[in-house]
C-alpha cells in the first residue's frame, strides 16, 4: 500500500523489517537532529535488534516518508481508545523546509479518518520547537494544554472532514517549515475519553 501526497514523488509506505537496513541508517544520521527539539533519546539508543523487532510488530498507522526511492523520514498515527489517536513525525535533517512534513501528515490524517475511522488526534510538541507547532497549525490543530515540558495538540477529524469542501487558507503556507513532533512520554498519556489528552 502506498499513500501519494499532494506533492510529486512524495509518498507514504507501512515501514516494516523489510526497511531495517534504511531506516536504521536513517535514525544514525539523524542523532543530533531528533534529540536537539524533541524527545527521541530511547529511539537513537535502540540497537538494530530493537529496531528491528519494532518494525516486525504489527502497528497500522506507522508509514515511512518516501520521496523516490528514498527514505526520508517517519509517521505515525497510533489508536489509543476507538476513535482517538496520537500523531507523531520526524524527517530527515536534509528535507526540512519543503513541506514534506506537513503533506505526509495531512495524509496520514486523510488516512486514519476514512480508513481508521479516527475522529480526534492527539499530539505533544517539546516547548521551542517552533517548526513543529507551525506543522500542527498548518494542519488546524489546536492548542489544548501546557504539560509542562511539552503543548498538546487536539483535531477535531470529525470536524475536517465536513469543512474539506472549503479551500484551506493554511494551504499557502505549506512550505514554511518542517520538523517533528513526538509521541506524547507514556506517563502523561491517561484515557482520551476521560481528559484531551492521547
Amino acid at each position: 500500500m502506498e499513500l501519494a501526497t499532494h506533492i510529486d514523488g512524495l509518498f507514504l509506505r507501512p515501514l516494516g523489517e523489510e526497511d531495517l537496513e534504511r531506516y536504521a541508517e536513517l535514525v544514525a544520521t539523524n542523532r543530533r537532529h531528533l534529540t536537539s527539539n524533541g524527545d527521541y533519546r530511547q529511539l537513537i539508543a535502540s540497537s538494530i535488534e530493537d529496531l528491528a523487532a519494532e518494525l516486525r510488530s504489527a502497528a497500522p498507522g506507522r508509514f515511512g516518508v518516501w520521496i523516490g526511492d528514498a527514505l526520508i523520514g517517519r509517521v505515525d498515527l497510533i489508536p489509543r481508545d476507538g476513535t482517538n489517536a496520537v500523531l507523531g513525525y520526524w524527517l530527515d535533517r536534509e528535507h526540512l523546509h519543503a513541506g514534506y512534513a506537513t503533506a505526509a501528515c495531512r495524509e496520514l490524517l486523510r488516512y486514519g479518518a476514512e480508513d481508521l475511522a479516527i475522529t480526534d488526534v492527539w499530539a505533544g510538541v517539546t516547548h521551542g520547537n517552533d517548526r513543529s507547532e507551525a506543522v500542527l497549525r498548518r494542519l488546524e490543530f489546536d492548542e489544548v494544554a501546557d504539560m509542562g515540558a511539552y503543548t498538546r495538540f487536539h483535531l477535531d477529524l470529525a470536524r475536517d472532514q465536513q469543512a474539506e469542501a472549503r479551500p484551506s487558507t493554511h494551504e499557502q503556507r505549506e512550505h514554511q517549515g518542517d520538523e517533528h513532533a513526538e509521541h506524547e512520554p507514556e506517563h502523561d498519556r491517561q484515557a482520551p475519553t476521560a481528559h484531551p489528552t492521547a
